[in-house]
């Protein structure tokens, strides 16, 4: 780790800069992660990094850290450059996507995503989703990249420890079948969030602030659950309604649960 990367027209840099785009995040399967929140968590999932970069001024904590994997030093001014963040921590990564496959739930609880289109708000829900128990998340139409470089700062490492799906026909088909209770949040729900709706297979499919739910939300629906809101508030945030859910089923479906 002695040869320090000066110039922007390394490979490897030019690599780290390809991946802000979608299209070659998905040829190659990978992305970028940055910052020791995120490396770390990668990590601790055994996630191996492609390639790790470090700040030449990086302290001394980031380089222990980076040393099992064979980091490459960047001239700080280009890593600045080349990062998503003002103010980068000087340790990066290019990371293989975590495979994503069905969960073996016998009653698994669902998170179906509609049109989240703000990657901070999918990065909210995804961590939301990890914390309140999860089995996992389907993305719907419209959604974001969860890969997008916003995306993955905002769910601070949950991507690595809950499976990430794309709707389809299979994943659709294995909803249904699993998720025999299927709640779309919404203002006139006809129930309210609080009764007792969230034990056996459940999914909680939540849509767009701004255009609520679509054709795709609305038929993978068997009900409508609401937040009930007050003092003329319009709605919710679509990641604070979703963690209010979550940790509601959470709550529930404990032994324990009150319902």
């Amino acid at each position: 780790m002695t040869d320090v990367i000066q110039s922007p027209h390394n490979p490897i840099l030019k690599r780290v800069r390809s991946l802000g785009h979608r299209k070659t995040r998905y040829a190659e399967r990978a992305f970028m992660l940055e910052g020791v929140r995120a490396f770390s968590a990668a990590i601790e999932a055994g996630i191996e990094p492609v390639a790790t970069l470090v700040a030449d001024d990086a302290s001394p904590e980031i380089l222990a850290l980076a040393g099992s994997w064979r980091p490459r030093l960047v001239e700080r001014r280009l890593f600045n450059l080349i990062m998503d963040t003002d103010t980068p921590q000087g340790i990066a990564a290019i990371a293989p996507m975590p495979a994503a496959e069905l969960p073996d739930v016998a009653a698994p609880l669902i998170v179906a995503l509609d049109g989240i289109g703000d990657p901070g708000n999918l990065g909210t829900i995804v961590r939301s989703a990890a914390a309140a128990g999860a089995d996992g998340i389907v993305l719907g139409p419209g959604c974001v990249d969860p890969y997008n470089a916003k995306t993955v700062r905002s769910a601070m490492g949950a991507l690595f420890v809950i499976p990430i799906l794309e709707h389809g026909s299979e994943t659709d088909g294995w909803i249904r079948e699993r998720c025999p209770s299927r709640l779309l949040a919404a203002m006139d729900g006809e129930q309210c969030y609080d009764a007792p709706l969230w034990r056996g297979g459940v999914a909680m499919i939540v849509g767009s602030e701004a255009h609520g739910a679509s054709a795709w939300g609305r038929n993978l629906a068997t009900g409508g659950v609401r937040i009930p809101l007050t003092r003329a508030v319009e709605s919710l945030n679509a990641a604070v309604a979703a963690s209010i859910l979550l940790f509601e089923a959470q709550r529930q479906r404990q032994p324990s649960g009150a319902v």
